[in-house]
């Protein structure tokens, strides 16, 4: 009976760790980069280049989380968020699109992020950005405070989910400080994964007979 306990904590240990939880492309200006130390203004700026980082990952959630937007579509504006509340116990993992322009000019800016799990939510809004910061962000970087921070979809910023090929394309403009979206995945198992929890079993099913 203690052999079979032990493979069946090694099988869990084993798929946990072998979870997929990151922006796996890009296109347009959008370019991947690791944590940074700092994220606030002026820290990750850059006039035509809209960053992603991923941030804490394969992580049940501690409680519900409220996000500003679940589902395929555009957003066009505050009116078409659509609240929606991912379940405490769901295994996430969170990635932030994050643009700090250095420049007056008030060009538009277009990117695209692809993820290797389904997009559980987004969120968008300066207030909830900010109080998910301490349970989703990473550790060791710092945040922004500014109270510009999120997007102006009520203005020329425009976010999309496109459910089918996990993936949000964002176009921004270059005119105020920071343009933020925190991007909630579902964690998939690797490759493999599965056939290792299924060996894993057999095996615990041969130490019982």
């Amino acid at each position: 009976m203690k052999r079979t306990k032990m493979w069946a904590g090694m099988s869990l240990c084993l798929v946990s760790n072998v979870a997929l939880a990151d922006v796996v492309w890009t296109s347009g200006a959008g370019t991947v980069v690791a944590p940074p130390m700092s994220m606030e203004v002026g820290a990750l700026e850059g006039a035509t280049t809209i960053y992603a980082i991923n941030e804490r990952q394969d992580i049940a959630l501690p409680y519900d989380l409220a996000v500003d937007w679940a589902g395929h579509g555009m957003l066009e504006g505050t009116a078409s968020l659509r609240g929606h509340v991912i379940p405490a116990g769901t295994r996430i993992s969170s990635h932030l699109i994050h643009m700090d322009t250095d420049t007056n000019i008030k060009m538009l800016v277009e990117a695209s992020f692809g993820f290797d799990g389904p997009i559980l939510g987004i969120i968008v809004t300066r207030n909830r950005l900010v109080a998910t910061d301490g349970d989703l962000g990473f550790a060791t970087t710092l945040y922004s405070l500014s109270p510009y921070r999120g997007v102006e979809i009520d203005a020329f910023d425009r976010v999309a989910v496109d459910m089918e090929t996990n993936s949000v394309w964002v176009r921004l403009q270059q005119s105020t400080e920071i343009d933020e979206i925190r991007v909630i995945t579902g964690v998939v198992p690797a490759p493999g994964s599965l056939a290792l929890l299924g060996a894993t079993g057999v095996l615990a099913g041969r130490r019982r007979r």
